[in-house]
């Protein structure tokens, strides 16, 4: 099982991850923050993004708010670990 604080964007133009300056893991989703549509796109690119199932990651915090803490329960955590580390400053 993995924790990341995750900051996310909606309503943006298209679904993007990247890291801040700081080190800030943040998800752009085209969903807008309505109804929890935002929360299910983050979790449906994510999903994509780790190649993992929709129901291995939980929002544990933050469900109405921008900043979220994810859980993420998979066998073969180094490879989302690599994942997340591969990604570049892409503000």
């Amino acid at each position: 099982m993995i924790n990341f604080l995750i900051l996310v964007k909606p309503n943006a133009k298209s679904d993007s991850i990247g890291r801040s300056p700081e080190g800030q893991i943040w998800v752009r989703i085209a969903a807008p923050a309505k109804e929890g549509r935002a929360n299910l796109g983050l979790i449906l690119f994510l999903s994509i993004y780790l190649n993992i199932s929709k129901s291995s990651i939980t929002i544990k915090s933050g469900q109405a708010s921008r900043l979220k803490l994810l859980e993420i329960e998979v066998e073969n955590e180094s490879y989302v670990l690599s994942k997340f580390n591969e990604i570049h400053n892409l503000t």
